[in-house]
């Protein structure tokens, strides 16, 4: 299959208010061929964010 790259992202807002919502965000990089000194070829991120519009 060769060297590649892979990115993927997921989330899910809720609103709690008229003008508020929360959110998560999960997020995976993986890399078939990482740099020399590099172990892991995958990357997970989970974050949370809080939205206000005006």
């Amino acid at each position: 299959m060769g060297n590649f790259l892979l990115s993927a992202e997921a989330g899910i807002d809720s609103a709690i208010s008229e003008k508020t919502s929360i959110g998560l965000l999960l997020q995976i990089e993986h890399d078939s061929d990482p740099s020399s000194g590099v172990e892991e070829k995958t990357d997970t991120t989970i974050g949370a964010r809080v939205t206000y519009s005006i």
